[in-house]
Protein backbone atom coordinates (compact mmCIF):
# COMPACT_ATOMS: atom_id res chain seq x y z
CA UNK A 1 0.00 0.00 0.00
CA UNK A 2 1.13 3.52 -0.76
CA UNK A 3 0.19 6.36 1.54
CA UNK A 4 1.28 9.87 0.76
CA UNK A 5 0.42 13.43 1.61
CA UNK A 6 -0.54 16.11 -0.89
CA UNK A 7 -1.14 19.83 -0.64
CA UNK A 8 -3.97 21.64 -2.36
CA UNK A 9 -3.99 25.28 -3.29
CA UNK A 10 -7.74 25.63 -2.85
CA UNK A 11 -10.86 24.15 -1.40
CA UNK A 12 -12.21 23.08 -4.78
CA UNK A 13 -12.33 19.44 -5.81
CA UNK A 14 -9.71 18.49 -8.39
CA UNK A 15 -10.03 15.34 -10.47
CA UNK A 16 -6.26 14.82 -10.27
CA UNK A 17 -6.47 14.59 -6.47
CA UNK A 18 -9.37 12.13 -6.65
CA UNK A 19 -7.39 10.04 -9.15
CA UNK A 20 -4.34 10.07 -6.85
CA UNK A 21 -6.55 8.97 -3.94
CA UNK A 22 -7.93 6.06 -5.97
CA UNK A 23 -4.61 4.98 -7.49
CA UNK A 24 -2.23 5.49 -4.60
CA UNK A 25 -4.28 5.67 -1.42
CA UNK A 26 -3.57 9.30 -0.64
CA UNK A 27 -3.29 9.48 3.13
CA UNK A 28 -3.90 13.16 3.67
CA UNK A 29 -4.53 16.53 2.11
CA UNK A 30 -3.59 19.97 3.42
CA UNK A 31 -5.70 22.88 2.29
CA UNK A 32 -3.38 25.90 2.27
CA UNK A 33 -5.15 28.71 0.48
CA UNK A 34 -8.79 28.37 1.35
CA UNK A 35 -9.28 32.07 1.96
CA UNK A 36 -11.52 32.42 -1.09
CA UNK A 37 -13.55 29.24 -0.73
CA UNK A 38 -16.86 28.79 1.01
CA UNK A 39 -17.67 26.03 3.45
CA UNK A 40 -19.86 24.52 0.74
CA UNK A 41 -16.90 24.26 -1.66
CA UNK A 42 -14.73 22.63 1.02
CA UNK A 43 -17.48 20.25 2.07
CA UNK A 44 -18.06 19.19 -1.57
CA UNK A 45 -14.34 18.68 -2.24
CA UNK A 46 -13.91 16.63 0.93
CA UNK A 47 -17.02 14.60 0.11
CA UNK A 48 -15.61 13.85 -3.37
CA UNK A 49 -12.23 12.85 -1.93
CA UNK A 50 -13.80 10.68 0.77
CA UNK A 51 -15.94 8.92 -1.83
CA UNK A 52 -12.88 8.32 -4.03
CA UNK A 53 -11.04 6.72 -1.08
CA UNK A 54 -14.04 4.57 -0.20
CA UNK A 55 -14.52 3.39 -3.80
CA UNK A 56 -10.87 2.32 -3.91
CA UNK A 57 -11.07 0.54 -0.56
CA UNK A 58 -8.89 3.04 1.29
CA UNK A 59 -9.50 4.70 4.64
CA UNK A 60 -10.76 8.26 4.74
CA UNK A 61 -7.77 10.57 4.23
CA UNK A 62 -6.77 13.14 6.80
CA UNK A 63 -8.04 16.55 5.68
CA UNK A 64 -6.18 19.35 7.40
CA UNK A 65 -6.13 23.13 7.33
CA UNK A 66 -3.97 25.86 8.82
CA UNK A 67 -6.38 27.35 11.35
CA UNK A 68 -4.74 29.24 14.23
CA UNK A 69 -7.09 32.18 14.16
CA UNK A 70 -6.99 35.81 13.03
CA UNK A 71 -4.32 36.37 10.36
CA UNK A 72 -3.48 32.65 10.06
CA UNK A 73 -6.94 31.29 9.42
CA UNK A 74 -7.66 29.74 6.03
CA UNK A 75 -11.42 29.56 6.53
CA UNK A 76 -12.70 33.13 6.84
CA UNK A 77 -15.73 34.91 8.24
CA UNK A 78 -16.86 36.17 4.83
CA UNK A 79 -17.80 32.58 4.04
CA UNK A 80 -19.54 31.81 7.31
CA UNK A 81 -16.68 30.87 9.62
CA UNK A 82 -16.04 32.51 12.97
CA UNK A 83 -12.99 34.77 13.08
CA UNK A 84 -11.02 33.10 15.82
CA UNK A 85 -8.88 35.01 18.30
CA UNK A 86 -5.15 35.11 17.79
CA UNK A 87 -2.78 33.65 20.36
CA UNK A 88 -2.05 36.89 22.20
CA UNK A 89 -5.78 37.57 22.59
CA UNK A 90 -6.25 34.12 24.06
CA UNK A 91 -3.29 34.63 26.40
CA UNK A 92 -4.83 37.90 27.60
CA UNK A 93 -8.19 36.27 28.26
CA UNK A 94 -7.69 32.58 29.14
CA UNK A 95 -11.43 32.09 29.69
CA UNK A 96 -11.78 32.15 25.88
CA UNK A 97 -9.44 29.21 25.26
CA UNK A 98 -11.93 26.34 25.62
CA UNK A 99 -14.63 28.19 23.67
CA UNK A 100 -12.04 28.91 20.97
CA UNK A 101 -11.39 25.16 20.71
CA UNK A 102 -15.08 24.30 20.68
CA UNK A 103 -15.80 26.73 17.85
CA UNK A 104 -12.76 25.58 15.88
CA UNK A 105 -13.65 21.91 16.21
CA UNK A 106 -17.35 22.34 15.46
CA UNK A 107 -16.79 24.48 12.36
CA UNK A 108 -14.01 22.32 10.91
CA UNK A 109 -15.95 19.13 11.53
CA UNK A 110 -19.04 20.61 9.83
CA UNK A 111 -17.19 20.73 6.48
CA UNK A 112 -15.26 17.48 6.86
CA UNK A 113 -11.89 18.80 8.02
CA UNK A 114 -10.57 16.26 10.51
CA UNK A 115 -7.25 17.86 11.50
CA UNK A 116 -6.54 21.41 12.64
CA UNK A 117 -3.01 22.74 12.23
CA UNK A 118 -3.59 25.29 14.88
CA UNK A 119 -2.35 27.39 17.73
CA UNK A 120 1.31 28.36 18.12
CA UNK A 121 2.60 26.49 21.17
CA UNK A 122 5.96 28.21 21.40
CA UNK A 123 6.68 30.95 23.89
CA UNK A 124 6.60 34.49 22.65
CA UNK A 125 9.95 36.15 23.31
CA UNK A 126 9.79 39.92 22.82
CA UNK A 127 13.59 40.05 22.40
CA UNK A 128 13.64 37.66 19.44
CA UNK A 129 14.15 38.94 15.92
CA UNK A 130 11.07 36.88 15.00
CA UNK A 131 8.96 38.87 17.45
CA UNK A 132 6.88 40.37 14.65
CA UNK A 133 5.90 36.87 13.50
CA UNK A 134 4.93 35.78 17.02
CA UNK A 135 3.64 39.07 18.42
CA UNK A 136 0.01 38.13 17.77
CA UNK A 137 0.34 34.42 17.17
CA UNK A 138 2.09 33.44 20.41
CA UNK A 139 -0.13 33.04 23.46
CA UNK A 140 2.33 34.31 26.05
CA UNK A 141 5.92 34.33 27.22
CA UNK A 142 4.75 32.54 30.39
CA UNK A 143 4.89 28.74 29.88
CA UNK A 144 2.15 28.17 32.46
CA UNK A 145 -0.30 30.42 30.59
CA UNK A 146 0.59 28.75 27.27
CA UNK A 147 0.18 25.23 28.69
CA UNK A 148 -3.13 26.03 30.38
CA UNK A 149 -4.59 27.72 27.30
CA UNK A 150 -3.48 24.93 24.95
CA UNK A 151 -4.95 22.34 27.30
CA UNK A 152 -8.28 24.19 27.28
CA UNK A 153 -8.24 24.56 23.47
CA UNK A 154 -7.51 20.84 23.15
CA UNK A 155 -10.39 20.07 25.50
CA UNK A 156 -12.74 22.18 23.38
CA UNK A 157 -11.63 20.74 20.04
CA UNK A 158 -11.84 17.19 21.41
CA UNK A 159 -15.62 17.59 21.70
CA UNK A 160 -15.63 17.19 17.90
CA UNK A 161 -14.05 14.59 15.61
CA UNK A 162 -11.10 16.82 14.77
CA UNK A 163 -7.46 16.10 15.58
CA UNK A 164 -5.80 19.15 17.12
CA UNK A 165 -2.14 19.92 16.40
CA UNK A 166 -0.21 22.79 17.85
CA UNK A 167 2.45 24.30 15.66
CA UNK A 168 6.14 25.13 15.53
CA UNK A 169 9.10 23.59 17.23
CA UNK A 170 9.93 24.65 20.77
CA UNK A 171 12.44 27.46 20.64
CA UNK A 172 11.23 28.95 17.37
CA UNK A 173 10.02 31.98 19.31
CA UNK A 174 13.68 32.69 20.13
CA UNK A 175 14.98 32.24 16.59
CA UNK A 176 17.34 34.92 15.38
CA UNK A 177 15.92 34.98 11.86
CA UNK A 178 13.31 33.61 9.51
CA UNK A 179 13.30 29.80 9.56
CA UNK A 180 11.15 29.31 6.45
Amino acid sequence: DHYSLAASSSGYAHSSVSRHIKERGLGGLIFWNGNNQSGIAFRQAISNYTQAASEAGFATPIFSVDHEGSSVQRLRSRHGFTTLKNGSQLGSNPDLCKVHGQIMGRELESIGINMALATVADLYDRHSSTRAMFRDRGISSDPNIVASCLSDIFSGVSESNVIYNTKHFPGLGRATGNTD
